[in-house]
C-alpha cells in the first residue's frame, strides 16, 4: 500500500470526528471575507493531536507517536510551486527545490478563491522542498513542530521533548470544512512529485498518521506524569497567511508506563 493510500485511508477514519470538532470551533477561527482587489490568503489551523500511543522501537527507547492534522480555513488556497535551486546552501540541487507561495487576488468580488477565475497572482519564495526517501516523495520543509512541555497548575512550563522541523508532503486529504466559501468538492492537490505543486485547498485538511516517519517525540527516560502536547503548523512563519495566531493546538496527556491518555486543552 502506498503512503498516499495509507493517508487517505486515515482521512476516512478520522473525517467524522474531526468534522465535528471543526464545526464546534469558534467562528472566529474562520477568516473574514475578502473584497475585490484583496489578496486571498490561506489560514492554517492545527487540529488537536490524535491517535496517540507509546512506542518502544528499540530496547530502552521510548516514543510518543501522534497523528497530526492541518486545515486551511482561509479565503485563499495554500499553493506552493518549485524551482530547482541549491536551497539549503550545501552546493547541491538535485534533491532540493526552492519553494514559492503563489498568492491570488480576488478579481470577481465573491470574497474567496475561485480556480480559473481568480488568475491574477504573485509568487514569493518561502522555503524549501526536498526529497524524502522514507516517504518516497517531495516534502515542504518545516511545516509542523511537536513539543511536550511540563504542565503545572494548568500552565505550560519547560519543553521536555521536541521534534526537529517536521516536513510534509502537503496535500488535500479530506474536506474538513466543505461549506466554506470557495471550498472545492474534489481534492485538487493529490500528489507530491518533484516539479508538481503542493498545497491545501480552502476547507481541506492534510493528515499525517502516527505510523509515519517523523510523527514521534523522543521520551526515553521521561517520568510518568501529565504534560502538554503542542502541535504548531508553520512554526517558522515561512508561509503568508491571514492569521498567524491560530496555528497551534495543544492538549494535556498523561503518560503512565507504555500507556497515554488525553485530556483537556492546555
Amino acid at each position: 500500500m502506498t503512503t498516499r493510500s495509507r493517508r487517505l485511508r486515515l482521512a476516512v477514519a478520522f473525517a467524522l470526528p474531526l468534522v465535528i470538532l471543526l464545526v464546534a470551533a469558534s467562528a472566529t477561527t474562520l477568516s473574514a471575507r475578502a473584497a475585490v482587489g484583496d489578496e486571498l490568503l490561506p489560514d492554517l489551523v492545527t487540529l488537536a493531536p490524535s491517535e496517540l500511543r507509546i512506542a518502544t522501537p528499540k530496547p530502552k527507547e521510548k516514543q510518543l507517536r501522534l497523528a497530526n492534522t492541518v486545515a486551511n480555513v482561509g479565503t485563499g488556497v495554500l499553493e506552493l510551486t518549485s524551482a530547482q535551486e541549491d536551497c539549503n546552501g550545501d552546493g547541491k540541487s538535485r534533491n532540493e527545490r526552492a519553494a514559492f507561495q503563489r498568492i491570488f487576488t480576488d478579481t470577481d468580488g465573491n470574497g474567496s478563491f475561485s480556480r480559473g477565475v481568480d488568475q491574477l497572482s504573485r509568487t514569493v519564495k518561502r522555503g524549501c522542498f526536498d526529497f524524502h526517501p522514507q516517504h518516497h516523495h517531495w516534502h515542504f520543509d518545516n511545516f509542523s513542530r511537536y513539543e511536550l512541555t511540563t504542565l503545572v497548575g494548568g500552565s505550560r512550563g519547560a519543553v521536555v521533548a521536541a521534534t526537529d522541523k517536521v516536513s510534509f508532503c502537503i496535500m488535500d486529504s479530506y474536506a474538513a470544512y466543505p461549506s466554506l466559501p470557495g471550498a472545492p468538492t474534489a481534492r485538487f492537490f493529490a500528489a507530491c512529485s518533484r516539479d508538481g505543486d503542493q498545497g491545501l485547498s480552502i476547507g481541506w485538511a492534510d493528515i499525517y498518521g502516527a505510523q509515519l516517519q517523523g510523527q514521534e517525540l523522543p521520551i526515553t527516560g521521561l517520568p510518568n506524569g501529565t504534560y502538554c502536547l503542542v502541535s504548531t503548523a508553520d512554526p517558522g512563519n515561512q508561509l503568508i497567511e491571514s492569521d498567524e495566531g491560530n496555528n497551534e493546538s495543544a492538549i494535556s496527556v498523561t503518560i503512565t508506563g507504555t500507556t497515554v491518555a488525553t485530556g483537556a486543552a492546555c
